[in-house]
């Protein structure tokens, strides 16, 4: 964190660079902030932004004009290294660890107050310069701007058929932890169908959930060509039985990184027959033969190795 940057407590203090960050990805310098949407995307009540305000203000960070709020263009570029700094240390988790996707935004949270531009740049530059985080964020450059999002959100969708998601919110939590529970990742192929009240049911891989409005309103889609979905994989690797052999069809974006490269140097590519040979007890890892070895997968890897449909 900027030395100085805030003479209070530390909780006030990443509580100011958090309001920072959220509003320069929704406002520029001299636009006047919406403080109740801001404060509800960081599940903080408006009384728990209002003391900080004087905070950032006395920092250069903000200045007020009556009642409105506005970012300075300090503000909002401190606002916008921090977002640089959270979306490229996700990215890099993502690629280069094995730590579990929803532990990625903690992580982030917590490095972000601690990296510098110059280190930002360089891990960015070892990832090749990564234009969406693992969410399917953009990423703001070293120059601090950043594309338009594409698509739209799930609950604006009028018609049933295919989607691919391209980002999943990840404020507020709760949406975000339950969408990547079921599967639901940037890149994933969908088949959605409009049911009443709000709802949506969302399929993939031989996979099925009923999404309510808050959790599809954390989805950002755009439609895909009918005919896509004529090839899309009839199940997951989890639920072939003992004994069956399958074919693989693809990994799900889920996998990335360091243990996507395992997955296919170990055999399970596209193509490639697998046999399930075991279970383990108390839903340990499964066995299965691939290129003549014998190979242990986790639940949490075979639910995200797709497979053909039968007689496909």
């Amino acid at each position: 964190m900027k030395k100085g940057l805030f003479k209070r407590e530390e909780a006030a203090a990443l509580r100011a660079e958090h309001f920072l960050k959220r509003a320069s990805s929704m406002w520029k310098a001299g636009d006047d902030i919406d403080l109740r949407k801001t404060s509800a995307d960081l599940e903080l009540t408006l009384d728990e932004v209002l003391p900080i305000l004087p905070l950032m203000e006395q920092a250069g960070y903000m200045e007020s004009a009556g009642e409105q709020w506005r970012l300075t263009q300090a503000g909002w570029e401190h606002g916008r290294n921090l977002l640089r700094a959270h979306r490229v240390y996700e990215s890099y988790l993502a690629e280069e660890t094995g730590l579990h996707p929803g532990e990625w935004h903690e992580e982030a949270d917590r490095a972000e107050h601690e990296l510098d531009p110059e280190t930002v740049n360089k891990m960015a530059q070892a990832l090749n310069r990564p234009r969406y985080d693992p969410h399917g964020d953009a990423i703001p450059t070293r120059w601090l701007d950043m594309p338009e999002q594409e698509g739209q959100l799930l609950t604006r969708v009028e018609k049933d058929g295919f989607y691919r998601i391209n980002h999943i919110e990840d404020e507020p939590r709760e949406p975000f932890e339950h969408l990547i529970q079921t599967g639901m990742v940037p890149g994933l192929m969908i088949e959605v169908q409009i049911l009443t009240g709000g709802r949506f049911l969302v399929k993939w891989a031989g996979q099925e959930t009923v999404l309510d409005s808050a959790s599809a309103a954390a989805l950002l889609v755009t439609e895909c060509d009918p005919e896509t979905g004529k090839g899309l994989p009839g199940g997951v690797l989890e639920d072939t039985a003992d004994g069956a052999g399958v074919t693989i069809h693809s990994l799900s974006p889920a996998i990335r990184g360091l243990e996507r490269r395992r997955l296919l140097d170990l055999g399970f590519v596209p193509g490639s027959t697998v046999v399930r040979e075991g279970s383990g007890p108390f839903s340990g890892p499964a066995r299965f033969r691939v290129r003549g070895t014998i190979q242990a997968l986790r639940p949490e890897q075979t639910r995200n190795i797709f497979i053909q449909e039968e007689n496909a």
